[in-house]
């Protein structure tokens, strides 16, 4: 059978199709001579009065017209849906969705080869991959929690961090999962919608953990899903710097095993589903992760095969006729319309979208279309079209679009704009702005250092070598790690090609330090291939190349200094 790409999603409405036909037929056949006033009225003023002696075109003209409309009405009822040409740019569209991944020992145990650490790590990357283009956050917990990616689809980044995460990072020993479900809620609640999915990987979950998850998901929307590593058999847990199974105090050997219909029962509480780790994609596809939809029991047809109702565009037309089939003469205003109809697809479009949508929401379409410099013409607020131009790479026109602000953030991105664009000595002012209206803003800090290092440099090219003792200074305290930090521009959208997936590692990584949180937040690098300071760029190059690859150590100190300042605000 052909396919047209056209279907019904609720053809049964078309059901009523033969009964108003009928309908109009009895209307058409009927005459108006049985109408009671004939019998009332004199023959000589019936032509005067009753309208349906004389004007029986008309008559059928009405006719025609309620049926026209009868038509549309069941047509549009019956839901005309539309195949999309790539059915997978659904995933895009995916709700935003957090993954708490236990990060303790006890992902040594090699019951799932080669171990449950890196099946787990293995199986986020899946996630990733097969969501591609949605927003996806990972949040870490032992007896700590903290994220180590905020919502994002950079890919290569996550890729990056994940494989240099290991238990041995977390500051505090234990297993705490509530406090995972804790900062996993914060970052939804950053979200444009305040809500979306929770994916819990783990092995088990105790008494405790249970009653104070049952806390914070009361009264919320979210489902959590659990995906279980490992198996009920379970294995020792291998202590990896000893070289041996980790021992109870009474000198057994610890034996982790998954406590699958425990975990299930808890998923069934809240409104989730739980499957345990598997090597292909059955497991993701029945945690049902991967579809816009996180509670319907099994995935509807038309969505999964790509399907996009169009019924609504038909009650256009038929509001017309509508509107015009009141009034008699009403064919003759079907002319104007002709006459008004625009000159060009592009400019109705661009028309209708400026009748429903205020100007910095058309820009963020275009923003989220990766069309910067096109958002940065249409935006009315500041700070967004500081954002559009830093994205587009016109530092210039960012640190202009800044200045028209008097706060920290936006102090801090003018200097950051500044600093790209060549102007050292104005960044440091910018800087020294933020810091005066905030002086514990790190970031700021620790990029005015670095600006000043480089003005420095190109001062004298012989002071180039001296920036490797700072800089392995200030990589031994946990929130030194700049070249750049995210604030106030998005999670982003796009991010410096010339970077190394090690530097935008370290942007994701500690990108949120404690501080103001703006609508909008993206990567805020120091230095991009556009910069305009050929010799400081090739030297900032060379620099990067020294950074080693492995973020383990990036990502040790900033769990321990999150840490630290939640003990001592």
């Amino acid at each position: 059978m052909i396919n047209l790409g056209y279907s019904f999603s609720r053809p049964e409405w078309l059901l009523m199709l033969p009964p108003s036909l009928w309908l109009l037929w009895h209307l058409n056949q009927a005459k108006p001579q049985n109408s009671p006033w004939y019998q009332l009225l004199p023959p000589h003023s019936q032509v005067m009065l009753l309208t349906g002696a004389t004007d029986q075109n008309h008559r059928r003209w009405s006719v025609l017209l309620l049926g026209l409309s009868w038509l549309l009405s069941l047509i549009a009822l019956a839901g005309p849906s539309q195949q999309q040409a790539n059915s997978g740019q659904k995933v895009s569209q995916a709700d935003p969705l957090v993954v708490i991944l236990e990060m303790t020992p006890e992902l040594y145990a090699t019951d799932t080869l080669p171990t449950r650490l890196q099946r787990a790590q293995h199986k986020l990357l899946d996630i990733l991959r097969l969501r591609q283009g949605a927003q996806t956050g990972i949040v870490v917990f032992a007896g700590s929690a903290h994220t180590l990616v905020p919502l994002s689809n950079d890919i290569a980044t996550i890729q990056n961090l994940l494989e240099g995460l290991t238990p041995e990072l977390m500051p505090v020993p234990g297993h705490q999962a509530d406090l995972g479900i804790q900062k996993a809620l914060e970052l939804l609640d950053q979200t444009q919608l305040g809500q979306g999915r929770l994916l819990l990987v783990t092995t088990s979950l105790n008494s405790q953990e249970r009653n104070q998850i049952r806390k914070l998901l009361k009264n919320r929307p979210e489902s959590l899903s659990i995906l279980g590593v490992g198996t009920e058999q379970g294995a020792p847990i291998l202590a990896k710097k000893e070289g041996h199974f980790q021992l109870d105090p009474q000198g057994n050997v610890l034996v982790s095993r998954l406590d699958a219909q425990g975990l299930e029962r808890f998923a069934q509480e809240h409104q989730g589903r739980y499957q345990s780790l598997s090597l292909d994609d059955r497991d993701l596809q029945g945690l049902n992760v991967l579809s816009s939809s996180p509670l319907s029991a099994a995935p509807q047809k038309t969505s999964g095969s790509g399907w996009q109702d169009q019924g609504h565009w038909l009650l256009l037309p038929l509001l017309v006729i509508a509107a015009l089939g009141a009034r008699k003469g009403w064919l003759f205003c079907l002319l104007p319309l002709c006459v008004l109809m625009p000159a060009s697809a592009k400019a109705s479009e661009w028309s209708w979208q400026h009748l429903w949508q205020h100007p910095d929401q058309q820009a963020y379409q275009l923003l989220q279309q990766h069309q910067p410099e096109a958002a940065a013409s249409v935006f009315e607020n500041s700070q967004w079209r500081g954002i559009a131009y830093y994205q587009a790479g016109l530092y210039a026109q960012a640190a202009a679009a800044f200045a028209q602000m008097d706060t920290t953030d936006a102090h801090y991105n003018r200097g950051n704009a500044l600093a790209l664009s060549g102007q050292l000595e104005a960044a440091l002012t910018a800087y020294d702005q933020a810091l005066a209206q905030q002086p514990d803003l790190i970031p700021a800090r620790y990029n005015r250092k670095i600006v000043e290092q480089w003005i420095q440099v190109s001062a004298d090219p012989a002071n180039q070598m001296a920036l490797e003792s700072p800089i392995e200074s200030v990589s031994n305290s946990p929130n030194t790690l700049f070249p750049s930090t995210q604030r106030s521009i998005s999670q982003a959208q796009a991010s410096d090609s010339s970077l190394t997936a090690q530097t935008k590692s370290a942007q994701l990584a500690l990108g949120l330090m404690d501080g103001p949180v703006n609508s909008l937040n993206a990567e805020t690098p120091l230095y991009s291939s556009e910069s305009q300071l050929p010799q400081q760029q090739q030297s900032l190059e060379q620099w990067l190349r020294r950074i080693p690859d492995n973020p383990s150590e990036l990502l040790r100190r900033k769990f321990l200094y999150e840490q630290q300042e939640r003990q001592h605000p």
